[in-house]
């Protein structure tokens, strides 16, 4: 019987020779001849493996994730709770802020707010914060606490309702406005491209393509209660919202609709007039809620006109504007 020709001891080292001896332990050259040099099979074993771990790892997320989201019993008992304990002047926030099942079971006539986050938002009328938290749930953290917290000045501490976790801030100096304009909208006077536009409603107006309506839009990452403006012309609409209350400040926002911020057009102009001199404007190219002020005298009667000027957005967009009389 022929013997077996020994092993060459040149040429590619790294490879696994042919003629091993059946049964016999490869040698470690033969180990790393599987994993290199690179081929492409490599490259499917490893995407292989990568799309196994992700999915082991998602049905481990969903596995997991039925624990920490509220059932219908927890929510039935936190708005039991808001029912009995707030009062005029409460807003309730969301974390994380998707949360938005609250706007269909908690006690109606309660304000929900579902923004990322409220450093530096007005918070007009709001006296005290409910945040309804749900730990460990996607999108929960500690950035809402901590900016309510930073505008604070007691409160309670969270209790454990089920999933949730409910706490209530008061808030240090509350912006209480003594009237809300798009609220007023039904009296008001609109304008577009020097023809009067007729009522289309309660709170709105049409004349032809330009439409004013009080609506709520998502503007900077939230929904705002404001007036909303579609107009193509070339032209500004104005609104005229008669007798309104006299104070020392007008404090108005204003932002592109996030469905049509992206949408090709020039800057808007937005301006606020309460009297000879008493005008601010802005303007508006992005989806941010931008904030601004009038300064108004005290030695005027005790109520005046105010007229809100936008320059028309343009095809497929839509601005939104508020204004608020603050004391």
């Amino acid at each position: 019987m022929p013997r077996p020709e020994p092993p060459p001891t040149s040429g590619a080292p790294w490879r696994w020779i042919r003629g091993t001896a059946p049964g016999a332990a490869p040698r470690p050259g033969a180990l790393a001849s599987l994993v290199w040099p690179p081929r492409p099979r490599h490259a499917a074993a490893l995407l292989a493996a990568a799309v196994a771990a992700l999915g082991l790892g998602g049905i481990g997320f969903q596995g997991g994730l039925r624990g920490r989201l509220p059932s219908d019993l927890d929510w039935r008992a936190a708005a039991a709770v808001l029912e009995r304990d707030a009062r005029p002047g409460d807003a309730v926030a969301l974390s994380p802020w998707w949360a938005e099942r609250a706007r269909l079971v908690l006690p109606p006539g309660l304000p929900v707010l579902s923004l990322p986050r409220y450093a530096g938002e007005d918070l007009l009328g709001v006296k005290r914060i409910w945040l309804l938290a749900l730990p460990g749930a996607p999108g929960a953290g500690e950035a809402v606490a901590r900016d309510l917290a930073a505008r604070s000045s007691g409160g309670e501490p969270a209790q454990r309702i089920g999933a949730f976790a409910l706490s209530r801030w008061d808030l240090a100096t509350p912006a209480l406005p003594l009237s809300f304009l798009p609220d007023r909208l039904a009296g008001a006077i609109v304008t577009a491209d020097g023809e009067p536009c007729p009522a289309a409603g309660p709170l709105a107006f049409a004349c032809g393509p330009t439409r004013v309506a009080r609506q709520v839009r998502e503007v900077g990452g939230g929904p705002r209660a404001c007036i909303a403006v579609r107009a193509e012309g070339s032209d500004p609409v104005e609104i005229r919202i008669p007798r309104v209350p006299s104070a020392r400040l007008l404090r108005a926002h204003a932002g592109l609709v996030a469905s049509g911020a992206r949408a090709p057009g020039p800057a808007v102009r937005v301006a606020v007039r309460a009297g000879p001199g008493e005008e601010a404007e802005v303007e508006i190219s992005g989806p941010e809620w931008r904030g601004f002020d009038v300064d108004t005298a005290l030695d005027v009667p005790s109520t005046r006109d105010v007229e809100l000027v936008v320059s028309p957005p343009g095809p497929g967009r839509e601005i939104c504007v508020d204004a608020a009389v603050l004391p």
